[in-house]
């Protein structure tokens, strides 16, 4: 119910960005990680891990994967794993897209969703810390800067969608995602863009940059999401869990996150935007 999800997200967002603004990067690292030990919970069981040992050994196999990933990150290496997590995303993108002309939900092995879990997850986590690490001042203010762009796409996106969807998006993974939908979150989020350029008094043509980083960011954000369909599909669930009033599991919150993190953070490196 949308109540729900109203009131759910007034009691979240408030330590979520005073723990941005206010807490270091490893106590950033740890929080996140709980979320995303989470999140794995949720992901071996739509993995069909569903005996103990078997999600305990997926359990420690994320840890790992989240401790060497901060020891590269501590050894200015984590932009390796965000760009393969890039990389990911456009194999991800092609997969749904091929599905969608196929009209076929495409078949995995738990094997696969396995690695997909790896792929997706720990991308994720690292690009969140090495933002909110950028600069004292500059990391948090870009970290907000991508929370509130996911939220207002998510947000526009849904009401849009209500009032006006009529042109199905992915018919075969997600029949309520519409086309009005995300030209609302688009446009939405193109507004949010030219306010906080305005802000940084970019440049002209860092303004377009930043803008056009922003769309493929949103754009990456809905990848994220269907890719979370996609996976819910396969495992004829309705969501990933319960424990979010009116949001489902952790992964239902996540998932345009652990798209969209390492994309806006590979782009906006690769244009010279972060310091």
């Amino acid at each position: 119910m949308l109540w729900k999800r109203v009131l759910t997200a007034l009691f979240l967002i408030p330590p979520v960005i005073l723990g941005l603004v206010y807490g270091e990067t490893h106590w950033v690292a740890l929080i996140s990680s709980i979320i995303i030990l989470l999140g794995v919970h949720e992901w071996a069981r739509l993995s069909n891990l569903h005996k103990l040992h078997q999600s305990t050994i997926y359990m420690l196999v994320i840890i790992g994967c989240l401790v060497g990933a901060y020891w590269c990150y501590k050894q200015n290496l984590g932009m390796f794993f965000v760009y393969a997590g890039f990389i990911w995303w456009l194999f991800v993108t092609w997969l749904i897209v091929s599905a969608e002309i196929s009209g076929k939900i495409p078949q995995s092995s738990n094997v696969a969703k396995f690695f997909a879990g790896i792929f997706t997850l720990v991308p994720a986590w690292l690009s969140l810390l090495i933002l909110h690490s950028l600069d004292v001042q500059e990391g948090p203010v870009f970290l907000i800067f991508l929370f509130l762009l996911i939220w207002t796409a998510d947000i526009s996106g849904y009401f849009c969608g209500r009032k006006w969807g009529k042109h199905k998006l992915a018919r075969m993974i997600s029949p309520g995602k519409t086309w009005e939908g995300v030209t609302g979150a688009i446009v939405a989020c193109c507004l949010l863009s030219i306010g906080f350029s305005i802000n940084k008094e970019f440049q002209l043509s860092e303004s377009i940059i930043f803008l056009l980083i922003c769309i493929m960011t949103v754009l990456a954000s809905i990848i994220g999401d269907l890719m979370e369909s996609l996976l819910k599909r396969s495992a004829i669930a309705k969501d990933s869990g319960s424990i979010l009033p009116g949001h489902g599991g952790v992964l239902d919150r996540i998932d345009s996150f652990t798209a969209a993190s390492p994309v806006f953070l590979s782009f906006i490196t690769l244009a010279g935007l972060a310091r």
